[in-house]
């Protein structure tokens, strides 16, 4: 468990500094293209970050980073040791406070993951009976419902026959489906429920969501 829970904190700590990179380098001097590609590889990079060595990569004492810190303790972050504290009373169960943590933090996830399941069982339901028009790989799901066009893979949903023609929206989301945007959408959704502590994630999905809308 212990192990787990270091390895997330290493794969956060990765979304931070990627995110912060994306920001201030890659935000307003990138194309689209660019930062798309940046924000999906560097998610995916995140989880492999913990795995890798960085032999080489000494921050020394004499530096204003060094200063600033104490390095000592956070030289090697694979080698903390959870160990309870004498003065915490172990519960029946034998729970320490890193227990249940972890065990909060994955109730969490699972109410998380949950809501954006029942949010995708709502979509794939209304593709099965909703009514469809075909334009050749792509489906119009047409309800009144709809206020305003949106996509999901090849599927658009809108609110009625008359708006499939060359209205500006359709045609935006036309653009969405030809990109496969939804692929990153539905990435960075299931995501959210393992990270859902880290502010971050929802800064790279707006960072998305804008790379998309342009």
């Amino acid at each position: 468990m212990e192990e787990f829970i270091i390895y997330l904190i290493k794969v956060n700590l990765a979304i931070v500094l990627f995110y912060l990179i994306y920001r201030f380098l890659l935000r307003n001097n990138a194309t689209l293209n660019t930062r798309r590609f940046y924000l999906l590889s560097t998610l995916a990079f995140a989880f492999i970050v913990p795995f890798v060595d960085f032999p080489n990569l000494v921050i020394s004492k004499e530096t204003p980073i060094g200063k600033a810190f104490d390095f000592q303790y956070f030289d090697n972050l694979s080698r903390v040791q959870f160990i309870p504290s004498n003065n915490v009373m172990a519960t029946n169960n034998h729970f320490d406070i890193f227990s249940i943590s972890f065990w909060i933090y994955l109730t969490i996830s699972i109410l998380s993951l949950f809501v954006i399941t029942l949010s995708f069982y709502r979509i794939l339901r209304n593709i099965r009976l909703g009514k469809k028009v075909n334009s050749g790989k792509v489906h119009f799901i047409i309800n009144e419902k709809y206020v305003s066009p949106f996509s999901f893979f090849n599927y658009i949903f809108t609110k009625s026959e008359k708006s499939i023609e060359d209205s500006p929206e359709l045609m935006h989301e036309m653009a969405h489906v030809k990109q496969l945007h939804s692929i990153d959408r539905l990435v960075v959704e299931l995501l959210v429920p393992l990270l859902w502590i880290n502010p971050f994630i929802y800064l790279f999905r707006k960072s998305l969501t804008e790379v998309h809308e342009h």
